[in-house]
């Protein structure tokens, strides 16, 4: 299944002449996954493989390349080791607080996909409850895309031309 969608994809970002950088040698992201104790989400990993580490997509401003952030990234540094507890939306602006975790624990668990800019950053859950789930960080909170998407399903959804993540 992810094969096919994996398939479907690649064949839109080439028929759309995306600027985008090549997939990443397998033995580099094994390296990665092996120095960060963890293993990636399935669909996005095969994306990293066989069709891009970075480039034009979502977010905004394109995808980060594998491992990078975006230069305007103002946030604690990504903390691989620990799970992202948060399952549910979180806006911390006007002082609430969350029964999942802190907002150290924001930063925990996720890679960061890129930003729209004004401290909006994607990130994608990789290790916790919601992993493999696309999720918004910014200055204010947090949100899960509604309806929960995978990473692929979120590319190809920009793929598709749908650009509001929340209905």
């Amino acid at each position: 299944m992810i094969e096919r969608a994996i398939q479907r994809v690649a064949q839109k970002v080439r028929a759309r002449h995306l600027r985008i950088q090549p997939p990443i040698p397998e033995a580099d992201l094994e390296t990665f996954e092996q120095n960060n104790r963890l293993n990636l989400p399935e669909d996005y990993r095969a994306f990293l493989l066989q069709v891009a580490s970075g480039g034009q997509g979502p977010p905004d401003y394109g995808l980060c390349g594998f491992g990078k952030l975006p230069a305007d990234f103002n946030q604690p540094m990504p903390d691989l080791s620990h799970p992202f507890p948060f399952t549910r939306v979180w806006i911390w602006e006007d002082g609430d607080e969350s029964e999942e975790g802190t907002i150290d624990d924001v930063s925990c668990g996720v890679l960061i996909l890129g930003t729209d800019g004004c401290a909006q950053y994607w990130a994608l859950v990789v290790r916790g409850p919601d992993k493999g789930k696309i999720w918004m960080l910014c200055d204010v909170g947090i949100v899960p895309l509604r309806p929960a998407m995978t990473f692929l399903e979120w590319y190809e959804a920009w793929l598709d031309g749908k650009r509001e993540w929340w209905k």
